[in-house]
């Protein structure tokens, strides 16, 4: 876990991010946890800055529109972020009066004073508003997911969006500032980029979000030379550039690095080894002496094969109880029992025990590989084809003409609204340089070829992180769950459902489930456990 030295704070994509602002004044107190924590010290400054840049609100195009050239003008906000809700109350928004930032759609604690409860990074909502244009779009096509641990470094190819539209974070991070989410349309990104590059050279520091970073011109900030620039904003010689002398391009590069570099360092609470420590679940770990993380010459799928080894062998555990720890974001007590080790078990579980026949098994880890629960794959868990479904029918999904790769690159085209992940990506020219790393999270063991039959590639998304699920709900990338015991629903009826053949396509992990809704309510107690205090 960081704490954010000079602000605490949050991003958007829906941005991974869909595009937006939130953040609030003053951080909220720390969480009692089981174990000691060390002083987080200050954010470095390309971080800080990393932080003023994602909550920036004049890169948006309702900005440009009205400010009439000048970037420190003070214009009238976007009245789509005049309120926010949790799908039941509705209440004004902590944006209300502002223009589109990257953080109105991936709050941490601005909910907070609307009695609406944290989040880590995430929206409240199904899906986030965004800037009406004539299009007459209104939300964002996916909900927003949680931005923590979302940058992590992995062994695989990394890809950034629900669908690994993108293959850098950089590329990302411009992508969403000149993107639909800040209200540009396809046909205004050169306008977009000079909006950037034009508040980067004449912002004079006057603005609400610069004066919470020293309240100087970023012209100022990002040469790093002047003496009123304090210790703890002067950024490194790396980072350093003089945007009045250099290329609109360089200027942008580093827009997009500063942003990445803040993005990076968001992640959920370690301690001084690098291991994880902020859920009861880990502290239920290292009270029976279960490795927290892998070894050095240990990939995360070796560890939670070791790790479901020593669960499973597990016979007189050491339970964390209440006593322990405590939270302050979460109402919930702070506790592993058996309860939760039964939910832990089945979740690790990846095939029944000789003689056991009734026995659940989860095979979650098939996908979700621990510590930090997620494989950075792209899987189709079959969410897209059961909302389908119900909207239309039972097997309309399974009934769907979509086109190959081939017909597709001929002009063949499948309904707008329908979602099909990563599948829109694939073979896609607007896209070449997700191409390869799409290809190979989508067959890791070059035992297939998606560009021959994309059909591998339908309704694939990436798999998110399960650490404090409680803070980023509703779920799935369609938004349409409020609860894990939604959620969890889905993988039982796909599973089922697609053992008897009433799925279109699904991926084979999901079939090696044997689930029922009883499996449901120990599976949630531990997802629980997975929780932590973020802040």
């Amino acid at each position: 876990m960081q704490t954010r030295g000079m602000v605490l704070f949050f991003i958007g994509v829906s941005f991974i991010i869909q595009g937006c602002n939130i953040l609030g004044p003053n951080p909220p107190a720390k969480a009692k946890q089981s174990q000691e924590r060390p002083a987080d010290p200050a954010d470095p400054a390309e971080v800080a800055i990393g932080e003023r840049l994602f909550k920036e609100t004049r890169f948006a195009e309702l900005f440009r529109a009205t400010s009439h050239g000048n970037v420190n003008a003070r214009v009238e906000g976007d009245p789509v972020l005049n309120q926010i809700g949790d799908g039941k109350t509705t209440l004004t928004s902590p944006f209300a009066g502002q223009t589109m930032s990257c953080v109105a759609c991936h709050f941490v604690d601005q909910g907070n004073s609307q009695g609406l409860g944290m989040r880590s990074y995430a929206e409240f909502t199904e899906k986030s508003v965004i800037p009406a244009r004539a299009d007459g779009k209104t939300h964002t096509p996916r909900n927003s997911p949680s931005l923590l641990h979302a940058a992590a470094p992995r062994n695989v190819p990394s890809v950034f969006h629900y669908d690994g539209e993108f293959v850098t974070l950089d590329e990302l991070v411009i992508g969403g500032f000149t993107g639909r989410n800040f209200g540009w349309m396809p046909d205004q990104k050169q306008e977009a980029l000079d909006q950037i590059v034009q508040v980067i050279r004449e912002d004079d520091g006057s603005d609400a979000v610069a004066a919470e970073f020293g309240a100087l011109p970023y012209r100022e900030l990002l040469a790093g030379k002047s003496p009123r620039i304090p210790k703890e904003l002067r950024l490194p010689a790396e980072y350093r550039i003089d945007v009045l002398q250099a290329s609109d391009q360089a200027v942008l590069n580093v827009v997009a690095r500063l942003v990445s570099v803040y993005l990076e360092d968001l992640d959920f609470s370690r301690d001084e080894e690098g291991h994880f420590n902020g859920s009861p679940y880990d502290a239920f770990l290292k009270k029976n002496g279960i490795p927290r993380g892998p070894k050095s010459w240990q990939s995360d799928d070796e560890y939670t094969s070791d790790l479901t080894e020593r669960v499973l062998a597990l016979k007189n555990p050491k339970w964390v109880s209440a006593s322990e720890g405590s939270f302050s974001f979460h109402q919930q007590a702070f506790e592993f029992g058996e309860e939760e080790f039964e939910g832990l078990k089945l979740f690790l579980r990846r095939k029944q025990d000789p003689g056991q026949s009734s026995q659940f098994v989860g095979n979650c880890v098939a996908c979700h590989a621990a510590p930090a629960f997620t494989d950075y794959r792209l899987h189709n868990v079959g969410e897209t084809e059961l909302q389908y479904d119900t909207l239309n029918g039972f097997e309309s999904f399974k009934k769907l003409s979509i086109p190959s790769l081939e017909d597709r690159q001929k002009g063949a085209l499948v309904p707008a609204s329908l979602d099909l992940g990563a599948w829109a990506v694939l073979g896609n020219p607007a896209m070449p340089r997700s191409q390869t790393a799409i290809m190979e999270l989508l067959c890791p063991s070059n035992s297939c070829d998606p560009k021959a039959n994309s059909e591998l590639a339908v309704a694939t998304f990436k798999t998110p992180p399960l650490r404090d699920l409680g803070h980023s709900q509703p779920y799935m990338h369609t938004g349409r769950h409020p609860s894990l015991e939604s959620a969890l629903l889905v993988y039982v009826q796909a599973s089922n459902r697609g053992k008897s053949g009433y799925m279109r396509v699904v991926d084979p992990e999901v079939l090696k489930m044997q689930l029922n809704p009883n499996a449901i309510p120990p599976l949630v107690k531990f997802l629980k456990s997975l929780n932590e205090d973020y802040n």
